[in-house]
């Protein structure tokens, strides 16, 4: 009798399980499916749109829209705030105002049509009043300046003493530009004009073979057949692509006579990307 009893417990208690099993499956079942897309993913799909929008035949009917389209990739492609704040930081060393207004434009990041994926920036731009900053978002080291708040200066340095100038603009803000010794590279300067002359300084790196993502493309009709993978536009006009190229890497400055940097450049990380600005 109670083997009997105790095998019903048994018969009851798995129903009861199987029961259960089932309103938890048709619980969920119910639920609203997971998003498959995530922002990101969402967001990259948007900036394919507007890239391929401004590509097409019709393209933006207008400069307004244009600009419009790339004001919004600007913003899908930009790092979180936290993450430009570094580089805020970098160009506030540089330019000695802990408290300057810092305004940041674009990044030069942008969706290759050809090979359907987003090519990641290799700079940002960023303002203050009318000088601009490209920085690299992976160092947030500053590797261009543009200076074109000039005040009058009466006062003339020779070339020696810009070129000290250039050197200590450098050491003296390793945090804003990266750790850089000028001593172990090839140097050579130039002068523009006598009077009101500018001087440009230039330190070249070892020569170096870097890849190019994406890849560099040429098109022409004098391209040979037998260029090796050489492939065609719809129009018939032969192609092909370079995936690696020799460069050397360069920090270039300019000063005026007066003691006052107009340019910075550095290639030393990387290629220097677009300014962007509106």
């Amino acid at each position: 009798m109670k083997t009997r009893e105790n095998n019903n417990k048994f018969i009851y208690m798995g129903i009861f399980l199987v029961l259960l099993i089932l309103v938890i499956f048709i619980f969920f079942t119910k639920q609203k499916p997971a998003q498959l897309v995530s922002t990101n993913d969402q967001n990259i799909q948007r900036i394919k749109e507007l890239s391929e929008a401004s590509l097409s035949s019709a393209g933006y009917p207008d400069e307004k829209s244009a600009t419009e389209a790339r004001k919004e990739i600007c913003q899908l492609t930009a790092r979180p705030q936290a993450e430009r704040d570094k580089a805020v930081a970098a160009i506030r060393s540089l330019v000695g105002d802990a408290q300057v207004s810092v305004n940041y434009s674009c990044s030069d990041a942008f969706y290759d049509t050809i090979d359907d994926k987003l090519v990641a920036a290799r700079t940002e731009t960023f303002s203050v009043g009318q000088n601009t900053f490209l920085v690299n978002p992976t160092t947030n080291h500053v590797i261009q300046a543009s200076y074109r708040d000039i005040t009058n200066d009466k006062k003339i340095f020779t070339k020696s003493e810009i070129e000290n100038l250039a050197k200590e603009f450098i050491t003296s803000h390793a945090s804003a530009l990266g750790a850089i010794n000028l001593d172990s590279y090839s140097h050579e300067s130039n002068q523009k004009g006598n009077m009101d002359a500018n001087y440009f300084f230039t330190w070249k790196g070892p020569k170096q073979t870097v890849t190019l993502d994406p890849p560099a493309v040429t098109c022409s009709k004098d391209i040979a057949k037998t260029t090796k993978g050489i492939y065609y536009q719809a129009d018939g006009t032969p192609c092909f692509k370079t995936y690696e190229e020799v460069r050397q890497p360069l920090i270039q400055m300019t000063f005026n006579n007066h003691g006052q940097l107009l340019n910075y450049a550095n290639s030393f990380e990387g290629d220097i990307g677009r300014e962007i600005s509106f």
